[in-house]
């Protein structure tokens, strides 16, 4: 293969004739500064999906002269066989969203004083200021996993004979964290502590080992304020080295605070120019039901910040495979905001997600040879 091109190596690992989009996503992949180094040995479905996923919104910014430092940044990367930065993937999915709406994107270089990351316009309309964020859960899933480690050591092997759940709402919270692991080391099987709203822990007999691991732990054992619907994240761990090896499972709600402190942070940034519309962008592809989960607090917010036009959520959903490609999004106006967002954008707004969807081949199936 030393002698055929990066774009003819994936042209015949596609399985499907492209569409216009396909073929510009393709382009604008293959012609990232750098990305020719970037040679897997196979080039198989993952290989095939990274070239759409990433070549996908630098299509849909046509070429932007004004993206040329995120094209080096991320062509650079894939060269190097590395992941490129998530945080500016997230710009550049967030000025393809608007490039599709029909807005002129400028990216802005970081200066020595705070600017937006992009600025956006309509015809001869005003700019908007458009700062981009990520929402981040892995601080939380790294103090749930901690907590749990910790609260592990603390039990030798040979000390218990039986299983530990227990369910915490904000894992970050080191004080009900540690309260929680303080009373399980004093339950025996049959027992368990909780703080109403904040933590529950029980100690199980060993014969529930496979209930506590299994499908239904949160049916038999959670408390009765534990949300059945909400996303948690789910640490488990066995104590070994004794005849016996109990299970231990925690589980941890993602407190609001992981949706709206992104948010926040941008609001009390003072990156946006006091005369334009001021819209933050939310990638909330690492945040589970962003869309429902904010718009109360959202609605809340706006009554303080007045200088925020509105909130776009957006999630990038670019599955393995390139047939389809899809952003879930939803756009919050403020009812309290000085300057209003744009009519462009105001028009399509709404607190139930939609979806934006683009297609990239023509037929599914083995490609038709010329």
């Amino acid at each position: 293969m030393t002698n055929v091109s990066l774009r003819d190596r994936i042209l015949l690992a596609v399985d499907s004739q492209l569409s216009k989009l396909g073929n510009e996503a393709l382009d604008s992949f293959v012609n990232l500064p750098c990305v020719e180094k970037w040679q897997p040995e196979n080039m198989y479905g993952l290989e095939i999906t990274k070239v759409f996923n990433i070549g996908l919104p630098f299509a849909l910014l046509a070429g932007n002269k004004s993206a040329e430092s995120h094209r080096k940044a991320v062509g650079g990367a894939v060269g190097k066989g590395e992941e490129p930065s998530k945080s500016l993937l997230s710009e550049v999915h967030a000025g393809a969203l608007l490039s599709n709406w029909g807005a002129k994107v400028k990216f802005i270089p970081q200066q020595a004083h705070p600017t937006p990351d992009i600025q956006a316009s309509w015809g001869d309309g005003a700019s908007i200021d458009v700062e981009v964020v990520r929402g981040d859960t892995r601080q939380l899933h790294k103090d749930v996993q901690k907590g749990l480690e910790s609260f592990c050591g603390a039990l030798q092997p040979g000390d218990t004979g039986w299983n530990f759940i227990g369910f915490i709402a904000d894992a970050s919270d080191v004080i009900d964290l540690t309260a929680m692991f303080d009373a399980g080391l004093k339950l025996i099987p049959g027992e368990s502590a909780e703080e109403h709203n904040k933590w529950c822990i029980r100690a199980v007999s060993l014969e529930m080992r496979d209930d506590v691991v299994g499908g239904r732990s949160v049916e038999l054992f959670a408390p009765e304020w534990w949300p059945t619907d909400e996303p948690a994240y789910v640490v488990t761990s066995s104590l070994i080295g004794s005849n016996v090896n109990p299970a231990v499972m925690f589980r941890s709600l993602i407190p609001l605070a992981s949706y709206r402190n992104p948010i926040l942070r941008k609001a009390t940034s003072g990156q946006s120019h006091p005369n334009n519309p001021y819209l933050i962008a939310l990638d909330v592809s690492e945040l589970p039901r962003a869309h429902q989960r904010i718009v109360e607090e959202l609605q809340k917010d706006f009554k303080v910040w007045t200088h925020v036009s509105a909130v776009l959520l957006f999630d990038p959903r670019f599955f393995v495979g390139i047939r389809n490609k899809e952003y879930i999004v939803s756009i919050h106006l403020n009812p309290n905001a000085s300057i209003a967002l744009v009519p462009e954008l105001a028009k399509i707004s709404s607190e139930n997600c939609f979806t934006v969807d683009f297609s990239l081949s023509e037929s599914i199936g083995t490609k038709t040879e010329n």
